[in-house]
């Protein structure tokens, strides 16, 4: 056999924290708002969301992505033996988010995948309508929070109208949560020192690597 197919995977689990720049509201992060640390706000930006709903979120993708990575063949091999330790880059909020590896599966694999996905896309949207049911609250406790914790009182009615007018509505918030796969055929070669790799794990009692 000198070729073999496999797919390429990839998953999207994605929604809107509302990250709102304290530059936005030309607040000094240090006046008065040092109580709002962790669950509303992460230097230098405030986060609607608060740090707990934030955080059921997370488990979620993460989950979704640990099936990902369990389920399939990674190249480069050796990038990450488990999930916790694939490595971290900072993206463009500063943010540490995972440096994933390419993603291989056999039709057979991708196919028993498709049906526990299924099962994440309802859970997610599940989780979705939960969480925005809870959005107008969210955003009235976050910009009441900001607010009171100001020292600058005089400006109180001007930032609350400031906030309010930056705060996304809930049917954008809602529109922002997305769950998705994409997967694209791909050809893998006996020959090819990358390819050989992915082909070990994917028919491991068919092929090793010299």
């Amino acid at each position: 056999m000198e070729k073999t197919t496999a797919y390429m995977v990839a998953v999207y689990v994605e929604w809107n924290p509302m990250q709102i720049p304290i530059g936005f509201i030309g607040l000094d992060p240090l006046e008065g708002l040092r109580e709002l640390h962790g669950e509303y706000m992460d230097e230098p930006k405030f986060y609607l969301v608060p740090e707990s709903v934030r955080a059921e979120l997370e488990a979620f993708r993460d989950k979704v992505r640990k099936d990902l990575f369990d389920s399939s063949a990674k190249t480069p091999v050796g990038f990450a033996e488990e999930y916790e330790d694939i490595r971290l880059y900072a993206d463009e909020d500063g943010k540490l988010v995972p440096d994933d590896p390419t993603f291989y599966m056999t039709e057979q694999i991708l196919d028993e995948f498709r049906q526990r996905f299924e099962k994440y896309e309802k859970a997610f949207y599940q989780l979705r309508d939960k969480v925005v049911s809870q959005y107008e609250g969210m955003k009235e406790d976050f910009i009441s929070l900001v607010v009171e914790a100001t020292s600058r009182q005089a400006e109180m009615d001007t930032l609350r109208k400031q906030l309010e007018n930056l705060v996304p509505s809930q049917e954008k918030f809602k529109a922002s949560f997305e769950i998705s796969m994409d997967t694209m055929k791909h050809v893998l070669y006996f020959d090819t020192e990358s390819h050989q790799r992915v082909l070990k794990q994917l028919f491991p009692s068919e092929f090793s690597v010299k």
